[in-house]
This record gives structure tokens, C-alpha cells and sequence, in this order.
């Protein structure tokens, strides 16, 4: 399974919540383990941010496909971006799990076969400019100041993508 201290903190998990969550979802699937002869431990996608998926597969003996993919695909995304200049996504806290296989990535990937530009707007940005870069990212405008609690940046989310979108907009 993906390890919690990977996801759990970006989740609001404390250290000590990490550990006894760890710990439990182990124990679970040491039962699913004995009991149902199926080893999930280390299926991608059923650990700490795939709580339905971990139960899917366990007990229903369900397929995990990448989330992203589904979603671009059923949406119809790669058509929507034929004839266009730039894609916007978005995420909460940007940083290195969001450039490895969770949404701005995918957006990302299908933008460059595409050859349309990415920017991504986030409440904090953990990125480097030549990190982001690297990742096929375009431009990047971070909403919250420096400093701000986390309860005052989602209080003021709506302004903050407002004001970052018209500074996009401005230099287009």
C-alpha cells in the first residue's frame, strides 16, 4: 500500500494518526489476506487515498484503473482542448504528488501531446519554477500569501482565483 505519511499529512493526518492509520489499514489487509487469499498490500491506488478502492478490490474484486485518465477520457477533454491556446487546472497544495500521477499531471501530459500550454492555480505552491517546469507546467499563480492560515485562504478562495485569474488574463 501506499505509505499514509505520504498522503495522510496533505490530508490533515497528525503523525500520530499516520501511525495508528498505518497500522490499521495493515492489520485489514493482513484479514483480507487470510480470509479472502487476495494480497493488496501493494496494489497501486489502494492505500492511503484509496480507501473505496482498497474495499473494491478486497471485496468486490474490483480493477483500478487511473482516476485522471477515466476522468479526462469520460469528459471528453482531449477533444475540448483541439484549437486551444492553454488548459487551467488546479490544486490545493502543488507539489511533488501532484506532478506524479494525480490531476495536474494528466492535464499536463495530454496538453503536451496536444500542444496547448498548462497553467495551474493553487492555494500553496511547494514547487520549485524549474521543478514545475520540468513537469511540463507553463505557468503557475499561487492564491494564498504568504503566511495566511489555512481557514483564511478558504474564506477567501473565491477572491484570491479571481484576482490570480485576471493576472493570467492580463498577460495573455
Amino acid at each position: 500500500m501506499v505509505p499514509l505519511a505520504v498522503y495522510g499529512p496533505q490530508k490533515g493526518a497528525t503523525p500520530e494518526m499516520v501511525e495508528a492509520l498505518d497500522s490499521e489499514l495493515w492489520k485489514l489487509s493482513e484479514r483480507v489476506l487470510h480470509y479472502l487469499g487476495r494480497d493488496i498490500r501493494d496494489v497501486v491506488g489502494a492505500g492511503a487515498a484509496g480507501g473505496l478502492a482498497f474495499g473494491a478490490v478486497a471485496f468486490m474484486n474490483g480493477k483500478l484503473v487511473p482516476g485522471v485518465d477515466t476522468v479526462m477520457d469520460v469528459s471528453g477533454l482531449a477533444t475540448a482542448l483541439i484549437g486551444a491556446d492553454w488548459v487551467l487546472t488546479g490544486e490545493g497544495k502543488f507539489d511533488s504528488q501532484s506532478v506524479q500521477g494525480k490531476v495536474v499531471d494528466g492535464v499536463a501530459r495530454l496538453a503536451a501531446e496536444t500542444g496547448v500550454k498548462t497553467g495551474v492555480f493553487a492555494g500553496t505552491v511547494l514547487l520549485t519554477d524549474p521543478e514545475w517546469r520540468s513537469a511540463g507546467i507553463d505557468t503557475v499563480y499561487k492564491l494564498n500569501p504568504q503566511g495566511m492560515s489555512l481557514d483564511e485562504a478558504i474564506s477567501l478562495s473565491r477572491e484570491h482565483l479571481i484576482l490570480a485569474a485576471a493576472s493570467f488574463a492580463s498577460v495573455l
